[in-house]
């Protein structure tokens, strides 16, 4: 009985065995990371990031002849004087052109009053324009504040920032740091990419393997030698397993490589916590699995799939419809209720801990109804595998899908 009961874990081994050693899924797990930081930090790093535009900039007098303007230079701006031999607009316009500098400002002689000035650039739009507006508009600010007799010291005491203090609320208790929970809401989102990605890396190799077993027609010696129910339930577990270990990989990954590019990363994490949004990512990384190994049973092929099996495709990403709205009002009544579906949970519940509006009892429900939805889908699997990996010839009508989910 004990080795009729373990049938799984051969499963387990043999899948575990022939996905790890694929070279596909070894080169994804390894460069992924690589990728992402890549795409994020690379073209930053290739437009020199970091680096100040230089920008001529001149005041354009009432006869339009150009007299020097001086700028305060800031973190991404160096303001210079154009050379001697530029005297007008023309001049100053056929310098950007010739890139002797990034861009040009032309600020009009009443500059202070109406605001107007002439920015030169080569291409519509550069990324230093938002930068030179800002320059400009606390420029506008200073000489408007000395047209009023307004010195520095008045200024600075006008703009003297105000000294709030903010405290979180929690809604199981307590209150908690602002900088722990805007690094706690750091960590819930990055946890719910991480599982998306992860799950999504999952269900292509659980489709690659599902399907080639069906096409190949090798699950008549399978279900001969070990229960259908056994064989799902080894895929379902080896898959997850999978699954974590990317994550793994991916999130050492992320601190490996945050740390040689100098990204900031989130220390002041509630512990409690975090074990909370792993335990969520493991459940519902669980749940999935098991609910494609379901649909994957039913499919003759990737290609051939019926339009309400590829809707279940979709479901995974559903919840990025709701971030919004959460992250404007956590505590709306349906919101609530709906961050408690089995589908739902695994990437809404983290977000709702991490803003702190999740209680103890909405937690410990989330989990519960997560880990028997869980449970139901492998045993939901397990029926449809032992029916729908032995019908050949056509997809199933969903009716019928209905029928071997309730199959003994």
């Amino acid at each position: 009985m004990a080795e009729r009961r373990l049938q799984w874990l051969p499963v387990v081994r043999w899948e575990l065995a022939r996905v790890l050693r694929r070279g596909d899924f070894i080169a994804s797990v390894l460069l992924t990371p690589l990728l992402a930081i890549g795409f994020g930090g690379l073209p930053s790093l290739l437009l020199g990031a970091g680096k100040p535009v230089t920008l001529a900039v001149v005041r354009v007098e009432a006869s339009g002849a150009l007299s020097p303007e001086r700028l305060p230079d800031t973190k991404v701006l160096r303001w210079t004087d154009p050379p001697g031999d530029v005297r007008d607009l023309e001049g100053l316009e056929r310098m950007v052109r010739e890139k002797r500098v990034a861009g040009a400002v032309a600020l009009a002689a009443d500059f202070a009053d109406s605001g107007r000035a002439t920015v030169l650039m080569r291409s519509s739009r550069p990324g230093w324009l938002e930068d030179a507006r800002t320059a400009l508009r606390a420029a506008a600010r200073r000489q408007r504040a000395a047209g009023l007799g307004l010195d520095s010291t008045a200024l600075a005491r006008l703009d003297a920032p105000l000294r709030l203090r903010e405290r979180v609320a929690a809604a199981n208790g307590g209150s908690r740091d602002p900088g722990t929970a805007r690094a706690e809401r750091m960590v819930g989102i990055a946890l719910v990419v991480l599982m998306m990605a992860v799950l999504f890396s999952t269900i292509s190799y659980l489709m690659i393997g599902i399907s080639g077993e069906k096409q190949a027609r090798v699950t008549e010696v399978v279900v001969s030698a070990i229960r259908a129910e056994s064989w799902m339930d080894g895929k379902i577990l080896a898959f997850t397993l999978i699954g974590l270990l990317m994550a793994l990989v991916w999130a050492g990954s992320l601190f490996i490589l945050g740390g040689a590019f100098a990204f900031s990363l989130p220390l002041s994490v509630s512990a409690g916590n975090l074990l909370v949004d792993v335990a969520f990512a493991v459940l519902g990384l669980y749940f999935y699995n098991a609910m494609f190994a379901a649909v994957l049973a039913t499919m003759q092929g990737i290609e051939s799939s019926a339009k309400f099996q590829g809707y279940f495709f979709m479901l995974p990403m559903m919840p990025i419809l709701f971030l919004v709205p959460m992250l404007r009002d956590p505590e709306v009544g349906w919101l609530v209720a709906v961050s408690q579906l089995p589908p739902f949970s695994p990437m809404l519940l983290p977000v709702r801990i991490a803003l702190g509006a999740a209680q103890s009892w909405e937690i410990a429900l989330g989990l519960a109804l997560l880990a028997l939805g869980g449970w139901w889908m492998r045993g939901v699997a397990g029926r449809i595998f032992r029916v729908g990996m032995l019908m050949y010839g056509k997809d199933p009508t969903l009716p019928e899908i209905l029928r071997w989910m309730r199959a003994r």
